[in-house]
C-alpha cells in the first residue's frame, strides 16, 4: 500500500506522527499459552472458560534508557528534566494566522535547556481485564478457538510541574513564558482551547480485538527411562480491531488491541516431560500487523517532544512486528490434578514506519522525524507464575470437568514500555 503513496511525501514525512500504539503495555492476551488453560486433545470436545484479572498497584514504567520511570516519561532518555514535554517547541510549526503561533509570537520566548519545558506525571492502573473464550476440538489434535477480552485502565494522579526558572524578579522571557503558557493552572485550558487535547486523568473500559485462532497439538511418547514424551504444538490465528482504539485527544489513551488494525499471529510451542511429573518447555509467538490509515497528532517542527502534540495529519502506518518468547518449567500431578508452572517471558515491538498523505505538516522536519522516539522499538521482560487444579480427579467419569486456574504476572524491566503486575483466576469447564 505504501506504494501507491507519492513517494517524495513518504521520504519527507516517514514518521512524523505519534503513535499510541508503538510502546509495550502488558495488555492481557486471550490467546497466550502461557496462561492457557490445560486441555487433552484427544479426549476433549468443548472447552468454554472465563478468565479475570486485576492489577496490583500502580504500573511500572520503563524509559528509553531502560530506567524507571512515570508512564507519561517513558518516551524520555534518562531523568533529566529538560527532557519532558518542550512547550515552547510544541507552539511552532503552524500558519502565521494561528492562535498557536499568535501565542508564540506573544511570548517571544526562546527555549534555553529550562524554559518552556513541563514535567508531566501521572500514575496508570488496570481495574479490571479479562475474557470469555469458548474453543472446540476435532479429529484429536485441533482446535478452533474464540476469544474476546475486556480492560478497565485508569490514568490517576496527572501532576505538571513547570520546569521554567522561577527567578525573583524573573527575566521577561521567564515571565512571559511561565504566565501564557507554562503554569500548569494555564497549559492545561491552553492546549484544550488551541489543540482540542486533553491533559487530565481518565477512566477508559471497553472491549479488546475480538480473535479467533485455529491449534494443532500432538503428543509423541518416547521409550527413555527418563524422557517420557514431547509436546508440539502450532497456532495461528486472525485478529479483528473490535477493541476500544487510541483517543487522540486525551492524553496516553492507549488502544485496547492493535488500535483499528487486523492482525495475524502465529505460534510454535515445545515442550518435554521429564519422570512423569517434571517439564520444560519454549514458545514462540510472532504477530504481523496490517497498516492502515488515519488522521493523528503530528509533529509540526524541529525537537517537539511527543506527549502533547497540538497537530494532526492523515498518515498511513506500518506497525512493526511484535514477538513473544517464552521459556517455562513446571510440575504436573504432583499431587495428582494439580499442576504449576513458571515462566520467563520476553516481548518486543518493532519499530513503526509512518507516511503521510496531505500538506498539513511543515517538510522541515523531515531529516531528523526518523528521530521521534515513540516510533521505536520497545522490550519488556516479565514473570509468569501460574497453579492449576482439575477437580475431575475427584469425580468418577464427569460430563463436565471443572478447572480452577490461579496466575500473576510481574513485569520486571523493559524500554519504552509500562506494565501492570497483575493476579488473575480462570474458571473453565471441559466437556
Amino acid at each position: 500500500m505504501k506504494l501507491l503513496k507519492s513517494t517524495s511525501i513518504a521520504v519527507l514525512l516517514l514518521s512524523a506522527t505519534m503513535p499510541m500504539q508503538a510502546f509495550l503495555i502488558n495488555l492481557f492476551k486471550p490467546y497466550d499459552m502461557m496462561i492457557h488453560p490445560y486441555v487433552d486433545y484427544a479426549t476433549e470436545t468443548i472447552q468454554a472458560y472465563a478468565t479475570v484479572e486485576c492489577g496490583v498497584s500502580k504500573a511500572k514504567a520503563w524509559n528509553a534508557d531502560g530506567e524507571v520511570s512515570s508512564p507519561l516519561s517513558i518516551w524520555t532518555i534518562g531523568q533529566c528534566p529538560a527532557q519532558n514535554q518542550r512547550g515552547l517547541q510544541m507552539l511552532e510549526g503552524f500558519g502565521v494566522d494561528s492562535p498557536i503561533t499568535q501565542l508564540l509570537t506573544k511570548i517571544d520566548a526562546n527555549n534555553n535547556g529550562e524554559r518552556g519545558n513541563l514535567n508531566i506525571m501521572a500514575n496508570l492502573h488496570l481495574d479490571v481485564a479479562g475474557t470469555g473464550a469458548f474453543r472446540y476440538f476435532f479429529l484429536e489434535q485441533c482446535a478452533v478457538s474464540l476469544y474476546l477480552p475486556f480492560y478497565r485502565y485508569r490514568l490517576t494522579d496527572l501532576c505538571i510541574k513547570d520546569l521554567t526558572p522561577q527567578e525573583d524578579p524573573p527575566t521577561p522571557q521567564d515571565y512571559r513564558t511561565h504566565t501564557f503558557l507554562t503554569d500548569p493552572a494555564v497549559f492545561v485550558p491552553t492546549v484544550r482551547e488551541l489543540g482540542c487535547f486533553e491533559v487530565t486523568n481518565w477512566e477508559r473500559t471497553g472491549l479488546g480485538d475480538i480473535s479467533l485462532f485455529f491449534d494443532w497439538q500432538r503428543d509423541f511418547p518416547q521409550a527413555k527411562t527418563f524422557l517420557k514424551s514431547v509436546m508440539v504444538a502450532a497456532r495461528i490465528g486472525i485478529v479483528a480491531p473490535s477493541g476500544r482504539h487510541t483517543d487522540q485527544d486525551l492524553i496516553f489513551a492507549f488502544p485496547f488491541g492493535y488500535d483499528k488494525s487486523w492482525a495475524i499471529p502465529f505460534g510454535f510451542t515445545l515442550e518435554t516431560l521429564f519422570a512423569e511429573y517434571a517439564y520444560v518447555g519454549f514458545d514462540i509467538e510472532l504477530t504481523q500487523i496490517f497498516g492502515q490509515s488515519g488522521r493523528e497528532r503530528v509533529h509540526t517542527a524541529h525537537d517537539q517532544t511527543d506527549l502533547v502534540l497540538l497537530g494532526k495529519g492523515n498518515v498511513y502506518r506500518d506497525p512493526g512486528i511484535e514477538q513473544q518468547y517464552s521459556i517455562y518449567a513446571g510440575l504436573k500431578n504432583l499431587p495428582r490434578g494439580l499442576n504449576m508452572r513458571a515462566v520467563y517471558q520476553y516481548r518486543k515491538h518493532s519499530t513503526d514506519t509512518l507516511s503521510a498523505y496531505d500538506n498539513c505538516i511543515n517538510s522541515a522536519i523531515a531529516n531528523e522525524s526518523n528521530e521521534a522516539s515513540s516510533l521505536l522499538d520497545s522490550t519488556l521482560h516479565m514473570a509468569i507464575l501460574r497453579m492449576d487444579y482439575d477437580f475431575s480427579v475427584l469425580m468418577d467419569n464427569p460430563c463436565v470437568a471443572p478447572q480452577l486456574e490461579l496466575f500473576a504476572r510481574i513485569p520486571f524491566n523493559g524500554k519504552r514500555a509500562v506494565g501492570n503486575t497483575t493476579i488473575g483466576f480462570s474458571l473453565i469447564l471441559d466437556f
